[in-house]
């Protein structure tokens, strides 16, 4: 792992989703989030180094809002 950092400022309106960090190796960022709920889920989204970090945050906040939207769920 050659870096690791939290993810940007948010502001009170930017989403469902808890703070995440993102983690690199050799070739992949992995963006990582909690997602609210009782049993502590998690989110993860891996892109290639070439995009930018943030493009993951962006998909990575789409995601988990569609996950935790009861519109989202397909359970």
């Amino acid at each position: 792992l050659d870096a690791v950092r939290a993810s940007p400022a948010r502001s009170a309106h930017a989403g469902p989703c808890c703070d995440g960090a993102v983690v690199a190796d050799g070739r992949w960022w992995w963006f990582g989030r909690e997602l609210p709920s009782a049993s502590a889920t998690t989110a993860w989204l891996a892109l290639p180094r070439a995009a930018d970090t943030t493009l993951g945050f962006a998909l990575l906040e789409s995601l988990a809002r569609m996950v935790v939207s009861p519109e989202g769920r397909h359970d």
